[in-house]
Formats: C-alpha cells, sequence, structure tokens
C-alpha cells in the first residue's frame, strides 16, 4: 500500500475512506488525515502520538506494508535507480534513515495556501467576491468557527470532544486519559479538495460537516453528553449559510 492510497493527492493528501485497509486485510481505526502544513505541526495523528515524522514513519511502514523501514530501505537499495537516489541523499546516513528522512522532507513542505483569500489579505483587488468576506466575518464571529480553526492555518492544534462513537474510540486518551475521546483540530487549507471529514470520515461532503458543526454536534452518530461546550448551535440565515460555505 503506497502512502499516496490513503493520503491521496487528489483529494488534497487526506483519506477518501473512513477506515481503510491495514496490511492484513483489517479496517483502520481513523481516517487518513490530510498531509499538509505538517511543518508547523508538533503532533502528529489525530491523537496526538507521533512527535516527529521520522519517528512516526516505522509504524505506518508496520501497518500498512507489513515491512520494517528496514526491509523497505534494503529492497530500494536493490534497484539501481533508488541505490544512485539514496547515495545522493545519505549524507553520512543509513539507508534505513536515509529513507525516512526522505519521506519526512517530502511530507514536510506539502504546503496548503495561496489561496483566493490569501491574495485578497495581501491586497489584491477582485480576489474574492463579497459573499466571501461577508462569510469570513462569520467564520471568526457569529459562527464561532474560528475558536477552533483561527487562522491563518485554521486550526488550534488542540484537541477536542466531538462526541462521535459509531466508531468506539479513545483517541487523545492514547496520550492523556484525562483527554479520552478526544481528536487533533484538523486544519482547514485545503478542506474543499477533501473527500470525508472527521477522525472516522463519518461526513461525506464540506456541507455535511459545516451544518453538523453549525447543529452543536448532532448527528454523524454523536454524543451530546460527551461534546465540548464550546461546540454549541448556531443559527444563520439561509444567505449566512451560503457565505459561510462561500468561504
Amino acid at each position: 500500500t503506497a502512502c499516496a492510497s490513503c493520503h491521496d493527492p487528489a483529494r488534497g493528501l487526506s483519506g477518501t475512506e473512513p477506515h481503510p485497509a491495514t496490511a492484513a486485510g483489517r479496517p483502520s481505526l481513523r481516517r487518513a488525515p490530510a498531509l499538509v502544513n505538517l511543518a508547523w505541526a508538533t503532533e502528529l495523528g489525530w491523537d496526538g502520538r507521533g512527535a516527529g515524522l521520522a519517528g512516526w514513519l516505522p509504524s505506518h511502514a508496520r501497518g500498512q506494508l507489513d515491512r520494517t523501514v528496514d526491509d523497505i530501505a534494503l529492497k530500494l537499495g536493490a534497484s539501481p535507480t533508488y541505490r544512485a537516489h539514496l547515495a545522493r541523499a545519505s549524507a553520512g546516513r543509513s539507508d534505513r534513515d536515509t529513507v525516512a528522512a526522505a519521506l519526512a522532507a517530502y511530507v514536510v513542505t506539502r504546503f496548503a495556501g495561496g489561496s483566493p483569500w490569501d491574495a485578497h489579505e495581501a491586497g489584491t483587488a477582485g480576489a474574492v467576491g463579497d459573499d466571501v468576506v461577508a462569510g469570513y466575518q462569520l467564520f471568526t464571529g457569529k459562527a464561532l468557527c474560528g475558536s477552533c480553526h483561527p487562522p491563518p492555518l485554521y486550526t488550534d492544534h488542540d484537541f477536542h470532544r466531538l462526541g462521535l462513537i459509531a466508531s468506539p474510540d479513545d483517541g487523545r486518551g492514547r496520550v492523556d486519559p484525562a483527554q479520552a475521546g478526544a481528536f487533533k483540530t484538523p486544519g482547514l487549507r485545503g478542506a474543499a479538495a477533501r473527500a470525508r471529514f472527521f477522525h472516522d470520515g463519518s461526513a461525506a461532503s464540506l456541507d455535511a460537516a459545516i451544518d453538523w458543526h453549525l447543529a452543536g454536534g448532532r448527528g454523524q452518530g454523536a454524543d451530546p453528553s460527551v461534546i465540548d461546550p464550546g461546540l454549541s448551535p448556531v443559527t444563520l440565515t439561509t444567505s449566512e449559510r451560503a457565505q459561510l460555505g462561500a468561504f
């Protein structure tokens, strides 16, 4: 299973399946998150267990390829093309460490930015329409989206309980028992390209994810009794809802 099988480049390097299969044929617990703007992330994964890309790689190699990074490096080294790549990039490292560093270097440079809104903020006239400007005001104000998705990366890099219980999962509780059921706030840059939303992929469209939040976390198998109190219902007019979606 290639990295791109779950982190689909056509979908903003995010997962298209709620629970992609592992190398053992069992479903993964969570949807593959988007691999963008990780240069600013200090905790990786939906539960924040990953401290760094190179260190986070071995568990993925085992789970998705049923191989160790050493096995992968040995196989790559048997190819004349990859042998040359490894020699050029080694900088005195072992093939294993070079493979890990190369993958980490690729992932950490996957950048989602340069949007029409960025051009608008930079002063480019006509970069966005009035509906998008109004949507930004709603996003950072009345709709409360900016509370957890603040600019410029549109994530607070924190963990919140959404109460999604269709797939039992302790989430952040694997790191901090006091935060059981909480998951990392995904950055919203590039979100329009994604096929699935939430850690369990239970929302199949961006509109569904927006409406779920506006409803205060109702539906998608959520348990309202354990949802972050900051996620409260918000009532928008039809035009306001369209403006928020446009942004």
